[in-house]
C-alpha cells in the first residue's frame, strides 16, 4: 500500500470543471491520489470529471497544487466522500530542502519505486506483451506504409486500401491482448490501484495514445468524460481517426467495442422514441414538446430532424452545462434543418446539473408539466444514486400527463471497464435493472429494458394522464 499523511488538521479545496468551488476534510493522501469528504447538499463533484486547483493544505502549508481527475463517489446521508488521481506533480516545498526532510523524500521515492515494481507477476506479463506487440507492430506498419504511400494524406485511396488490408490480423491479436488485461486488471485489490495503472500507462500509453479516441478520453480537454467530441468519435461522426494505419487502427480498437456498439444501439432507441412521442402527440393535433438534459451533440435529435418531416411539428429544448457543446450542437442542428429543410423549433439552455439539483430542493420554484417527453442519456453514468434519484424525480415533474421519462445507463456487464478504468482514466457507475428501477419515484411503474450487447440499460417511465 502506497505510504500515505493522515487527514487530521488537512483540507482540500478545489473547482470543479464548471468553476464551481468546493472544500473537503482530507481522508487520505499519497503521491499519486487523495480522498477527501465533501459536506455540500448538491452534486459538486461528478466520476471522471478533472478537478482544477485542487489545494491540499496540512496545517498551513499546501502539500499538492495541481489538477485530479475524480476515480469515485461515495455518498452518506451527511458527506459525499471523494477519490481523485493527481494529474500533476507533487507540491511540497518543504521536501526540496536539504535537510532530513529530504533524507526523507529520497527513501520514500525509493521504497515506492520498488513497490511500484513489485506487481503482480501475470499483470506484468500480459502488460509487457502488449507494449512489446504493439511496438513492434506500429514500427512495422510505419516502415510498410512509408514504402507503399509517399505520402499518407494526399493519396486516400491507397491509404485506406493498405489499412484496411492488415488491420482484421492486427485487431485480432490487440483484442487477445486487451482480453487477456481485462482479466488481470479485475483481480488488482482497489488499494493497489494505482499502482497497477502507473506502469500500464507507462509502458502502454506510447502506444495508444496516438488514437484519438484514447487520447481525448484521457486528457479529457473539456474536462470530464464523455464530451461531444467522444459521442461523435463512438458514433463513428468524428473526422479525427489517425495520422497512420497504426494508429487508426487503434482508434478502431477503441471505438468498436461493445461500449461504443452500446452507444449507437443508444441512439437508434432514442430515434425511435422520439418517433413514438411525436406521433401520438399529432393524433391530438398540437406541437410535441422534447426536453434533452445533458445534450452533448445530440445525434438522434441531428437524425430525426434528418429523415422525418414531423419534425417540424416539435419544439426541441436542448439543455447542456457546456457553452463549448451547446455552440458545437446548435451548428449541426442548424446543418441538419438546412440539408432536410424541415424546421422545428431548437433551443438550447445553459444549465448545470447544481443548478437543477437546487431546483430539486427548492420549494418557492414552481415545476408546470411542459414536456411530452424529457429524456437524459449518458449523465447518470457519472453520478450517484441519490443524485440520479433527485433529477429523475424532476424530470418527471417536468412531463405532462400522457407524456413518458427516459433515461439511460452502462450495466456492469460491460467487458472494457477496467482497460477504460487503467489505462484513459475514465471510470462509470454501473447500475443493473434492479437499481436503475429504484431510481423511479414512487408509485410509478419503470420499464427497464436491455440493449443486445447487454451494456445499455434505459429507464422508460410513461406518465398517466
Amino acid at each position: 500500500m502506497e505510504q500515505s499523511i493522515s487527514g487530521i488538521d488537512s483540507v482540500v479545496s478545489f473547482s470543479n470543471n464548471q468553476g464551481a468551488k468546493g472544500r473537503g476534510t482530507l481522508v487520505h493522501v499519497s503521491r499519486s491520489m487523495a480522498v477527501f469528504e465533501v459536506y455540500n447538499p448538491f452534486s459538486i463533484v461528478q466520476l471522471s470529471e478533472v478537478l482544477k486547483e485542487i489545494v491540499i493544505m496540512r496545517g498551513e502549508r499546501i502539500i499538492y497544487r495541481g489538477k485530479g481527475v475524480v476515480t469515485s463517489i461515495v455518498t452518506t446521508g451527511l458527506m459525499t466522500i471523494v477519490s481523485a488521481t493527481f494529474t500533476d506533480s507533487w507540491k511540497d516545498p518543504g521536501a526540496l530542502r536539504p535537510n532530513k526532510t529530504l533524507e526523507d523524500e529520497i527513501e520514500s521515492f525509493i521504497e515506492g519505486w520498488e513497490k511500484g515494481h513489485d506487481l503482480s507477476a501475470s499483470y506484468q506479463l500480459v502488460v509487457n506483451k502488449m507494449s512489446n506487440f504493439f511496438a513492434e507492430i506500429s514500427r512495422w506498419l510505419e516502415e510498410v506504409e512509408v514504402a507503399l504511400l509517399e505520402d499518407f494524406d494526399s493519396n486516400d485511396a491507397e491509404s485506406i486500401q493498405f489499412k484496411n488490408s492488415v488491420e482484421k490480423p492486427v485487431l485480432e491479436k490487440m483484442i487477445e491482448f486487451y482480453r487477456l488485461f481485462e482479466a488481470e486488471a479485475a483481480k488488482i485489490p482497489q488499494e493497489e490501484v494505482s499502482l497497477y495503472k502507473a506502469f500500464a500507462r507507462r509502458e502502454l500509453h506510447p502506444f495508444i495514445l496516438c488514437a484519438p479516441f484514447a487520447h481525448r478520453s484521457f486528457t479529457k480537454p473539456l474536462g470530464y468524460a464523455g464530451d461531444y467530441e467522444m459521442v461523435n468519435m463512438m458514433l463513428k461522426e468524428s473526422p479525427s481517426k489517425g495520422n497512420n494505419a497504426y494508429a487508426q487502427i487503434v482508434n478502431d480498437l477503441h471505438t468498436n467495442v461493445p461500449a461504443c456498439i452500446a452507444h449507437c444501439n443508444r441512439i437508434d432507441f432514442l430515434v425511435a422514441s422520439l418517433g413514438d412521442v411525436v406521433n401520438q402527440v399529432q393524433e391530438e393535433m398540437r406541437v410535441c414538446n422534447i426536453l434533452n438534459v445533458g445534450c452533448g451533440p445530440a445525434v438522434e435529435v441531428q437524425r430525426f430532424i434528418r429523415d422525418n418531416e414531423l419534425s417540424e411539428e416539435c419544439v426541441f429544448t436542448l439543455m447542456d452545462f457546456s457553452e463549448e457543446t451547446l455552440a458545437y450542437t446548435d451548428g449541426k442542428i442548424k446543418e441538419a434543418m438546412a440539408q432536410s429543410g424541415h424546421q422545428p423549433v431548437v433551443n438550447l439552455i445553459k444549465r448545470s446539473i447544481d443548478e437543477l439539483l437546487k431546483d430539486v430542493h427548492d420549494s418557492d420554484t414552481e415545476i408546470v408539466p411542459t414536456y411530452d417527453l424529457v429524456y437524459c442519456a449518458g449523465l447518470f453514468d457519472y453520478f450517484p444514486d441519490n443524485v440520479c434519484r433527485n433529477l429523475i424525480s424532476l424530470y418527471y415533474r417536468w412531463v405532462k400527463p400522457g407524456g413518458r421519462l427516459i433515461a439511460t445507463n452502462v450495466t456492469p456487464s460491460n467487458p472494457e471497464r477496467y482497460t477504460q478504468e487503467h489505462l484513459l482514466e475514465w471510470y462509470l457507475i454501473y447500475r443493473d435493472e434492479d437499481v436503475m428501477a429504484s431510481l423511479a419515484p414512487h408509485g410509478t411503474q419503470p420499464v427497464i429494458e436491455l440493449d443486445e450487447t447487454g451494456v445499455n440499460i434505459f429507464l422508460t417511465i410513461h406518465k398517466e394522464n
